[in-house]
């Protein structure tokens, strides 16, 4: 049986496959020969365990993420979201408003749950119907500080025209916002007056 690629990324690739009849995703993270074996073995064991612990916690939480069907060593099989990548609908036209606000309200129960996504860009934001997808958690993190959580939301700003992130972040009302908001500013000063010590150098 061929199988069908979803994604590929450093870390993992993504395929579909059949679970019980149903179509499924299997994410799995093979073995790379560039690290030290045993170091291989324990990274890849311990990043599969942690994006399912993540995985169930935000489930658990209701946030909407693909169900796990089930786990092994390396890999996560999980629902397979029937929809389109917001990243697609960039290219043709405008995110609609709709989705733009669907995702903050996931991102912002996220972080209430203390987990930050580490990749939330439109790439990983599915709209099936009516209902908004969060995807990949291979860079996500528990117990999130408001900095990691800033870095969410700047990483969703520099993927999306100003317009649509203003519409994203008047949805966006977890706890503590404030001091999220605050952090992203500070982070975003820091990047401009790193840029500006860069230019004076050249």
């Amino acid at each position: 049986m061929v199988e069908l690629l979803l994604s590929e990324g450093a870390e993992a690739v993504v395929i579909k496959e059949k679970f019980f009849g149903i179509d499924a995703a299997l994410k799995k993270r093979d073995p790379k020969r560039y690290r030290i074996k045993q170091l291989d073995t324990q990274l890849r064991l311990r990043r599969t365990r942690s994006e399912a612990r993540i995985m169930l916690k935000l489930l658990r939480g209701g946030v909407r993420v693909p169900r796990l069907l089930s786990m092994g060593r390396y890999t996560i099989l999980m629902e397979l979201i029937d929809g389109t990548r917001l990243s697609d609908m960039q290219r043709g036209s405008r995110i609609p408003i709709s989705a733009l606000r669907k995702s903050a309200v996931e991102l912002a129960r996220m972080h209430d749950l203390g987990i930050a996504h580490g990749d939330f860009t439109p790439a990983n934001i599915f709209i099936s119907g009516q209902d908004i997808f969060i995807i990949d958690f291979g860079l996500s993190s528990s117990n999130a500080i408001a900095e990691e959580k800033a870095i969410d939301l700047l990483l969703m700003k520099r993927s999306v025209k100003p317009e649509e992130f203003s519409k994203f972040l008047s949805s966006y009302n977890p706890s503590g916002k404030a001091a999220i908001i605050s952090k992203l500013a500070e982070i975003e000063r820091k990047g401009r007056y790193q840029s500006r010590t860069i230019d004076s150098v050249a």
